[in-house]
C-alpha cells in the first residue's frame, strides 16, 4: 500500500523546487491516526472484532462519545476513509461525556460484522441489561441494553437502524462467522452472575434463535456468598466447531471481589451442538465448575490471578492459547494430543497489563501481538515469535512504543486485505492500536488502524473531529440532570436519547 507509514520512521527530504516542496507539504499534513474521538477504553480484545474488510474495504467498529458506536472504513484500492459515523445510541453513555474515566462503563464497546450482502453490523451497548428491560432468565441485570444495528444499504455506513432480534442482556459480544455462513454471537448473559450463551443466525444476522446456555453460573453449595462466574473468548475452529477459553470468577455477592483463577477449554461442534474437551470427551450444557474442573481443566492456578487471553486453532485442529498472568508476562500453552504443554512465558516477567492476538502459523511456528509495559515507563506493541511450539520465545519487532502513552489493542481484523504478501504472517497481522497519552486529562483517544506493513495514513484534518464534540458538549453543561452516573444512565436510557 502506498499510503502506509510507520510512525517510526523519519523521513527527511531536501526540497528543491516548489512541486516538491508542495509534496512534502501535503504528506506532512498526514496522519497515523484515523480519528480522535475513541472514548477512553476504546476497543478491546474481548469485544471482537473491532474489524473486518469486505469487498476491499475495512470496517472499523470502536467506542466513541457517549460510549456510543462508531463507524469508519477505509477503501484500499482508493486509498480514502470515510466517517466516523455514529451507527447507535448505547444505554450505557452519559450526556454530556464525563471527564473522569470512572464515570465510563466501557463494557458495550461494538462488536462489528458484514454480512455476505455486505450490511454492516454492530452489536453494542450491553453491561448486563438494566432491570427495567424485564427478567434475566440466564443470571443478573446489570446496565445498559445489548443492541444491534445494521446498516440501511450494503457497504454504506451512512445510515443504520435497530433489529430488534437478540436479547437485551449481553455484555462482552464476540461474533463469529462459520464457513457455512452460519453467524454466531456470543456474551455474557447479564452482569457478573450469569450464563454464557449464544445466539445464532442462519440468515445474515436477520434473526438470531434464543440464547442456548454453554457455561453455568451458580451459587456453591457449602457456600452461597460465593457464585461461580465466568470470563470466556470464543472463536471459529477447524471444520464446523467452535473453540473456547474461559476463566472462574468466584464473584462474591457481598464484598465482592475480582479474582480470576485457572484457565480451561472446550469446544462446540455446530453440526449438532455437542461439546467435549480438548482429549474428545462429551460434555452436557451448559457447563458448571465442578465438570469445568474435572474434564476442561488447562491450569490450575492456586491463588494467583489469571485473565484471559485468546485461543486459536492450527491446521491439524490442535488449539493454541494464551493467558494473562498477575505474575506478569503472558503465559502460552497448546494442546499436544494427550495433554496440554507445560505453560511458559513470553516476554519479560515485568510486562504489565497485556493484551492481544495470536497467528498460528503452523503447530509449532506461533506469533502473538501483544502490548505490555514498557523498561523505564510507557507502553510498547511487539510481535513475539516461537519456533519451537512455545518452548521459546524472541521479540521479533516492535510496532510502536513510548515512554508517556498506553496502548490499547484490538483483537485482529477478520479477513485482512493482503496484497502480495498471502504467505507471510505479519501481513495478515492487522489490528486497532488506541493511543493515551498520559500528560493529557482527556478521556478522548486517537485510534489507528495497523495495516500488515504499517499505520494507515489519513489526511490530518479529516481524522481531527473531536474537537467539534467537544464544543457542543459545552453547550450541554447545566442542561441535564443532576445526579449518580447510574441514575443519568436510566434517565437516557428511559428517554432513549443521546443524539448529537
Amino acid at each position: 500500500m502506498k499510503r502506509l507509514l510507520n510512525r517510526n520512521v523519519v523521513l527527511c527530504v531536501m526540497v528543491l523546487g516548489c512541486s516538491l516542496r508542495a509534496e512534502v507539504i501535503s504528506l506532512a499534513a498526514d496522519a497515523d491516526y484515523f480519528t480522535d474521538n475513541g472514548l477512553d477504553n476504546a476497543v478491546a480484545s474481548i469485544q471482537y472484532p473491532s474489524a473486518e474488510q469486505f469487498n476491499g474495504k475495512t470496517y472499523i467498529a470502536y467506542q466513541g462519545p457517549h460510549e456510543d458506536p462508531y463507524v469508519c472504513v477505509y477503501d484500499h484500492a482508493k486509498q480514502v476513509w470515510q466517517g466516523p459515523v455514529k451507527a447507535g445510541v448505547s444505554w450505557l453513555g452519559l450526556t454530556p461525556d464525563p471527564t473522569d474515566h470512572k464515570e465510563i462503563d466501557n463494557h458495550g464497546k461494538p462488536a462489528l460484522f458484514v454480512d455476505s450482502k455486505g450490511y454492516v453490523h454492530v452489536v453494542f451497548g450491553g453491561h448486563g441489561g438494566l432491570p427495567m428491560l424485564g427478567e434475566n432468565l440466564y443470571g443478573t441485570p446489570g446496565s445498559g441494553r445489548q443492541i444491534h444495528a445494521v446498516t440501511k444499504n450494503p457497504e454504506d455506513i451512512s445510515s443504520w437502524e435497530v433489529l430488534d432480534n437478540i436479547d437485551p442482556f449481553g455484555t462482552y459480544d464476540q461474533i463469529l462467522k462459520m464457513a457455512n455462513g452460519d453467524i454466531y454471537l456470543f456474551y455474557r448473559h447479564g452482569s457478573h452472575r450469569s450464563d454464557w450463551v449464544y445466539q445464532k443466525s442462519t440468515d445474515d444476522g436477520r434473526t438470531f434463535a434464543p440464547p442456548v446456555s454453554v457455561i453455568k453460573h451458580k451459587p456453591q453449595h457449602n457456600d452461597p456468598n460465593t457464585h461461580d462466574a465466568w470470563y470466556a473468548w470464543f472463536c471459529e475452529g477447524k471444520g464446523d466447531t467452535i473453540l473456547a477459553q474461559y476463566i472462574y470468577h468466584p464473584c462474591l455477592i457481598e464484598n465482592h471481589n475480582k479474582q480470576r483463577v485457572n484457565v480451561y477449554y472446550m469446544k462446540l461442534n455446530c453440526r449438532d451442538g455437542s461439546c467435549e474437551n480438548a482429549a474428545g470427551t462429551s460434555l452436557t450444557l451448559p457447563v458448571t465448575k465442578e465438570a469445568a474442573d474435572r474434564l476442561t481443566l488447562v491450569h490450575n492456578s492456586g491463588t494467583t490471578k489469571v485473565n484471559h487471553g485468546i485461543c486459536r486453532v492450527d491446521e491439524t485442529g490442535a488449539p493454541h492459547m494464551f493467558f494473562r498472568s498477575s505474575e506478569g508476562s503472558v503465559r502460552y500453552t497448546r494442546w499436544l494430543g494427550n495433554g496440554w504443554q507445560a505453560p511458559t512465558p513470553v516476554t519479560v516477567p515485568e510486562s504489565k497489563g497485556q493484551d492481544g492476538d495470536m497467528i498460528v502459523e503452523s503447530p509449532k511456528v506461533v506469533w502473538l501481538i501483544l502490548k505490555g509495559s514498557r523498561a523505564g515507563g510507557g507502553t510498547e506493541v511487539c510481535w513475539w515469535k516461537t519456533t519451537d511450539g512455545g518452548l521459546s520465545w524472541n521479540r521479533e519487532s516492535t510496532v510502536i512504543a513510548s515512554s508517556d502513552k498506553g496502548y490499547g489493542l484490538s483483537a485482529l481484523v477478520r479477513n485482512p486485505f493482503v496484497v502480495g504478501e498471502a504467505d507471510n504472517p505479519l501481513a495478515r497481522g492487522q489490528f486497532i492500536v488506541e493511543e493515551h497519552d498520559y500528560a493529557s486529562p482527556s478521556v478522548y483517544r486517537k485510534l489507528s488502524f495497523w495495516g500488515g506493513a504499517g499505520f494507515v495514513v489519513r489526511p490530518e484534518a479529516e481524522a481531527q473531529v473531536v474537537h467539534r464534540h467537544i464544543e457542543a458538549e459545552k453547550e450541554l453543561k447545566g442542561k441535564v440532570p443532576e445526579g449518580t452516573p447510574y441514575q443519568r444512565r436510566r434517565a437516557r436510557a428511559a428517554a432513549n436519547v443521546g443524539e448529537d
